[in-house]
């Protein structure tokens, strides 16, 4: 969401608090004892929370905010444009995934097992079984696809 966006939305939401307070004062009827305006007043509080609910629920459904997914795709997309490449759909499923170095001699953990090998110049095992496991679910993960 950009400023200009955000910016709108509170001028949006001070609009929108100030109409379902006017609608909640017309809505009730005016009482002139003190303590009925405390009542007054705490049923006024309630049927603008009211509206304002029922006015979010009617808005969220009209302004949908696109999914991570539908970013990224609308990211791929344009960039593709821009570097007019053209992709078939093989590509995706035959496409090789980078997965991230693990660094085997030092210690995996912030406190290391007592006899972590890396601790003696030798290799983690803990960052060992991490990497297989990152590398077995790459590999699974492709075979599904």
């Amino acid at each position: 969401m950009t400023k200009l966006e955000r910016k709108q939305l509170k001028k949006f939401d001070k609009l929108l608090k100030k109409v379902c307070k006017k609608q909640a004062k017309k809505s009730l009827p005016t009482l002139d004892a003190e303590s009925s305006k405390k009542q007054l007043k705490k049923q006024l509080k309630k049927q603008r929370k009211k509206l304002t609910r029922e006015a979010y629920r009617q808005l969220k459904l009209q302004f949908k905010l696109p999914s991570k997914k539908e970013i990224k795709q609308q990211a791929k997309q344009t960039v593709l444009q821009q570097l007019n490449i053209q992709t078939s759909q093989n590509d995706e499923q035959y496409s090789f995934e980078s997965i991230p170095a693990i660094s085997l001699t030092v210690p995996l953990k912030a406190k290391p097992c007592g006899g972590c090998p890396a601790l003696k110049n030798g290799l983690c095992k803990c960052a060992i079984k991490k990497q297989n496991r990152k590398l077995d679910g790459n590999h699974l993960r492709h075979a599904a696809g």
